[in-house]
């Protein structure tokens, strides 16, 4: 095979050693890339792909912050996908995770990192997901608080982001959104198998219902990462 090629298909591991990451992640998702790599198998039973890990970053991390974090790794760039709000998910590939430990070694690593908003490995169960559509008038005028705790801030004032566990089934799913009193309004996606839900939360109409709503979720084992839909200027 060229160099040309393996380039194209993201094996050769000199294209790991990227000057800088994008600003915004990639919307592509290397196809050709992931029928070469190995699945790999944990003890439950879940299956992920050998040397990739997905990472989103707080919006405020720059391009230094995100090129620094996954070059500590040893890892580069191969693919993404975009989130509603113009950011979104990296796909990274690191030649030397390839085991199943590897992998997690990775993500750990990656937690630590405090431009690093969440971090998991490249799974390949298919649980059923999320909508892959956002509701008309989510982000209207009139929909979007100040959050009192954090001055300049602004939020979808009723509405939290869940994102669950590659492991959690359906009905742990239904049970997490069910405690917090919440509907499941939309959703996006993530590289055409799992994603994160939309839930808007019936309460109050100030940001309290919300939060607590957070807090309450992250308690629950079947949840990855819960927060509050904050509004990019982009999106206002």
């Amino acid at each position: 095979m060229t160099l040309a090629a393996l380039v194209a298909l993201g094996i050769w591991c000199g294209i790991c050693q990227q000057e800088r990451v994008p600003a915004v992640a990639p919307d592509s998702i290397p196809v050709a890339l992931l029928r070469t790599l190995p699945t790999l198998t944990r003890r439950n039973g879940e299956t992920l792909k050998a040397q990739l890990v997905v990472v989103l970053f707080h919006r405020e991390a720059t391009v230094a912050d995100r090129t620094r974090a996954i070059t500590a790794i040893g890892g580069c760039v191969v693919g993404g996908r975009r989130s509603m709000q113009g950011d979104g998910w990296y796909i990274v590939r690191v030649p030397t995770a390839t085991t199943v430990d590897g992998v997690l070694s990775v993500v750990f690593a990656l937690r630590s990192d405090p431009s690093v908003e969440v971090v998991g490995d490249y799974s390949t169960s298919a649980p059923a997901g999320p909508p892959d559509s956002v509701p008309a008038g989510l982000y209207s005028p009139s929909s979007v608080v100040e959050d009192p705790d954090l001055p300049g801030s602004r939020y979808v004032r009723d509405v939290v982001v869940i994102l669950f566990r590659a492991t959690s089934t359906q009905a742990e799913r239904q049970t997490a959104v069910a405690s917090i009193s919440g509907t499941v309004i939309g959703g996006h996606r993530l590289f055409g198998v799992d994603g994160y839900y939309l839930v808007r939360v019936h309460g109050d109409t100030s940001i309290r219902s919300a939060k607590s709503a957070v807090a309450k979720l992250r308690t629950l084992p079947q949840v990855e990462e819960a927060s509050l839909e904050r509004v990019h200027p982009r999106t206002s």
